[in-house]
């Protein structure tokens, strides 16, 4: 293999450009204590700067006693490190959760004391197997196809990492067999299914939350982080810039949990959106009832503005948003199969396309970031064209067959 080697400063050993044009270094991390041969650990990078500061900290760890032979690191050490090191500042806070989640739950148990080096996609498939077949944690079955991928995933990402570290020279993962996702059939409501949801809303206190949600599309947290500023009474208008979350806490001097305001994941989600006037006129009377809660318990009521709070003024959790919703559906009486919060969401999505409200229009309404989401989930044949399309046929076929008479 033709390559330039390049002398380092004292103690780094030395630094090679291969003939592919990338770098390579090394470091002696001891003797074999078989064959009394120097160890060796490898550092590959695109260019010499990065292969230097790999060495560089290898090279500080092993002063400080830091360091663990590359041999020797578990599953369970790297993605730890993968996890906090690599991952932590990158991340939204609710996707660190589910990824620390998924490593503790489902993947440390198999796999977190086997050696890096000795993983193979063996492990892995079996890994995937296992958890289709029995990975819930009621042992009630096993896990769904998209949180097995999502296992796959998070495994393909952290020994990406490894490789760029020079712990691995292959992803295993590359090598398996994740199960592919079947796309789902997105449950709507009907329009006479949505008339019996809004007539067994009621006198809720929160009525004004269930007849917005299905007229403006937003998601729930962004329902829930809604201020008084972000209504515009006079032009009908919505402003959407803020989402809540309840995220687990990692330090072990605070709650479990704490209840989060932050900015959407994508600069899409920030949006205005025209709502019914109908819709303002309910925002309108919840607000006079609120500010009759706030007279009533006076300097006791925690004002932070939110539009949808509890009788004190604090967030309203989802859990406790998503018992009320669930009362509302059993008054109903409508098929609550496949029925979740988010349709509320969907029903405003379908009711757009189904009044031919252009795909561009629907895709900044609902916040998504591309123009295919939009058309993938509410740009389609509903029954009702469906029934109509056959309809224009009869009609068509009936005018063809009079011309045989």
């Amino acid at each position: 293999m033709s390559r330039i080697k390049k002398k380092a400063s004292s103690g780094e050993g030395s630094i090679f450009k291969t003939k592919d044009g990338k770098w390579r270094a090394s470091i002696t991390i001891g003797k074999d204590s078989l064959t009394g041969k120097q160890k060796k650990q490898w550092f590959y990078g695109k260019s010499e700067k990065e292969v230097r500061e790999k060495k560089l900290k290898a090279l500080s760890q092993i002063q400080n006693g830091d360091y663990i032979e590359p041999s020797k690191i578990t599953v369970g050490q790297w993605l730890h490190t993968w996890l906090w090191e690599y991952k932590k500042m990158k991340l939204q806070r609710t996707t660190f959760e589910s990824y620390e989640y998924i490593i503790r739950i489902h993947i440390l148990p198999l796999l977190g004391k086997k050696q890096l080096l000795k993983l193979n996609a063996d492990d892995l498939q079996k890994l995937y197997n296992n958890k289709l077949k029995s990975g819930r944690m009621d042992g009630q079955g096993g896990l769904s196809k998209r949180s097995v991928k999502y296992i796959h995933i998070i495994m393909r990402q952290a020994l990406s990492q490894a490789i760029k570290n020079g712990l691995l020279i292959k992803n295993v993962a590359d090598a398996t067999t994740p199960p592919k996702l079947i796309k789902k059939e997105m449950r709507v409501l009907s329009l006479e299914e949505q008339k019996k949801f809004t007539a067994a809303i009621g006198n809720e206190r929160l009525r004004a939350l269930f007849i917005l949600a299905p007229n403006c599309g937003a998601r729930e947290g962004e329902i829930l982080a809604l201020k008084w500023n972000d209504i515009d009474f006079e032009q009908n208008k919505i402003k959407i810039d803020e989402t809540m979350k309840r995220v687990k806490n990692f330090d072990p001097s605070k709650n479990k949990t704490e209840i989060i305001f932050k900015t959407p994941k994508s600069a899409s989600s920030n949006r205005i959106i025209d709502v019914p006037k109908l819709v303002i006129n309910e925002l309108l009377q919840h607000k006079i009832r609120q500010n009759k809660e706030k007279l009533k318990l006076g300097s006791s009521y925690n004002d932070k503005n939110l539009v949808f709070c509890t009788e004190l003024g604090n967030p309203i959790d989802i859990s406790s948003l998503m018992r009320v919703y669930k009362r509302i559906l059993k008054r109903s009486g409508i098929n609550t199969k496949g029925v979740t919060f988010h349709t509320l969401r969907h029903v405003y999505g379908s009711r757009l396309n189904d009044l031919n409200v252009d795909p561009k229009t629907i895709q900044s309404l609902m916040g998504h970031s591309s123009i295919k989401t939009t058309m993938d989930i509410y740009v389609h044949s509903s029954e009702e064209k469906h029934k109509e399309a056959a309809e224009k046929m009869n009609s068509l076929l009936d005018n063809q067959l009079k011309l045989l008479k």
